[in-house]
């Protein structure tokens, strides 16, 4: 017997008498509210997000019950970081379907609330209070603060688009662009068609026209300086003739005076005079020898004292042994330490693993442990999802490496399970079953049914390769 799709109820010869519709109509928008859901997904799996979203609520405005709409439109806001959205999805799926075992929302639920998840949820609940206070410094035109609170929240979720948007637009406001640049690649690389984003880099890179005018313009300023520069040659020229003239006649004139002073001003007396001043310059001069004589005796001794503390700490420091590996490795901590301060995160994650910690001191050790805590996870979403990237694109051999790389990083983050199934999945894909089977059976070591969310898909596809 078939239920209408609106209201459940079962139809009465071909006719709802609850919505008081007939079969052919409602045949009609269960259809379509399907075919809208298989567009979404055809559209998610292209990594246009923002059409896939649009799609789904469609879909749900044809049939509100239509689970798997509302669970992938979930799971869509999950994944660019609107977590209460997605949450709030998954609780109507629930209401409408309360069946634990056959609904998927109440795994996802699960999954997020989970003890083990529960700082991570925390933190994801926080970046929204960071983006709602960011909106508010921007209405005071505080940009400054508002970039603060941004960077944090993506820090926390590199997938959160609206944030990376915000701050986009932030470092535009501050004349930032290489940095703004940076927050667009990142959601377009989530939403390949999000229209914000799109429309921020068609500001900071104009078309080919714009480029046109600048050239021109430059050009234009190029040739105007270019006469000027001619014009101020000839002057020069002209002003050198002029000047020579007065020059020779000035020096003549020079020597005719000098001559006359001889002659006419210096009487004996002033000669004495003269005489008097030259033997007072002379006992100057004499003293100020002598002061440079005492000077650089001192620094000669001040230099003798810094000959005896460079062999004394050399001396120091060779109670110390140091091999050179525990020199090159602590050198490389240093270099990690910068690449960090200069916020290249992945450089800085990959440095670190080629660091053997074995060979450094106590204090090195400290260092390096707040640099991994601070890099690896931030590093391991950046593999994961180039990973998720080239998955999606059909790319299974290239996403291979990137989500074993993530893993590399760390076995325990949230992205984890989902990088041990994709693996196996990609070994599937390109018809090497035996290395799938091997994926699989590391992923059931890891999950359960009771802890993963992707178990029940791992087990089928393990089976159908038995």
């Amino acid at each position: 017997m078939m239920k209408c799709p609106l209201c459940e109820k079962e139809l009465v010869n071909d006719y709802c008498p609850e919505c008081q519709i007939n079969s052919e109509i409602l045949k009609k928008i269960y259809i379509t509210s399907r075919r809208l859901y298989n567009k979404a997904l055809m559209k998610a799996n292209e990594r246009d997000i923002t059409t896939a979203i649009q799609l789904l609520k469609r879909s749900l405005e044809f049939d509100k019950r239509f689970i798997d709409a509302r669970n992938l439109l979930g799971l869509l806001y999950y994944r660019i970081g609107e977590v209460g959205e997605a949450t709030r999805q998954w609780q109507i799926s629930f209401q409408f379907f309360p069946d634990e075992n056959e609904n998927r929302a109440y795994q996802y639920m699960k999954k997020l609330y989970a003890s083990s998840h529960k700082r991570k949820y925390e933190q994801l609940k926080a970046t929204l209070s960071m983006y709602n206070n960011a909106l508010k410094h921007i209405e005071q035109k505080s940009e400054d603060l508002a970039i603060i609170k941004l960077r944090k929240a993506v820090h926390i979720n590199p997938s959160y688009i609206a944030a990376n948007n915000l701050l986009a637009y932030c470092y535009l406001k501050t004349k930032q662009q290489n940095k703004a640049l940076q927050c667009i690649n990142n959601v377009l690389a989530l939403d390949s068609r999000n229209p914000i984003a799109v429309y921020y880099k068609e500001v900071i890179q104009p078309g080919d026209e714009a480029e046109e005018e600048i050239t021109t313009a430059y050009n234009t300023k190029s040739n105007v300086a270019n006469q000027f520069e001619q014009s101020s040659v000839l002057n020069r020229r002209k002003e050198r003739g002029i000047a020579s003239l007065s020059q020779i006649v000035i020096f003549i004139l020079g020597i005719l005076i000098g001559i006359l002073a001889i002659i006419f001003l210096f009487t004996p007396e002033q000669v004495n005079n003269l005489e008097e001043e030259l033997s007072r310059v002379e006992e100057q001069y004499q003293r100020k020898i002598q002061d440079k004589d005492e000077t650089i005796d001192n620094l000669n001794e001040q230099i003798d004292a810094l000959d005896r503390n460079v062999a004394t700490l050399k001396e120091e420091l060779g109670t110390y042994d140091l091999t050179e590996d525990q020199v090159s490795t602590t050198n490389a901590l240093i270099d990690g330490a910068m690449l960090y301060m200069e916020e290249n995160i992945d450089e800085t994650a990959d440095l670190l693993l080629t660091i053997d910690t074995s060979l450094l001191s106590d204090e090195g050790k400290l260092l390096y442990n707040y640099l991994k805590d601070k890099t690896f996870t931030e590093a391991g979403q950046n593999a994961f999802n180039i990973g998720d990237g080239l998955y999606r694109n059909g790319s299974y051999a290239d996403a291979i490496p990137a989500y074993e790389r993530s893993l590399i990083y760390s076995d325990t983050a949230w992205y984890a399970e989902e990088s041990y199934y994709r693996i196996a999945r990609c070994y599937k894909e390109l018809g090497q079953f035996e290395e799938s089977k091997k994926a699989f059976e590391l992923y059931f070591t890891k999950y359960t049914a009771s802890n993963g969310v992707f178990y029940e898909y791992a087990k089928n596809h393990y089976a159908s390769m038995e």
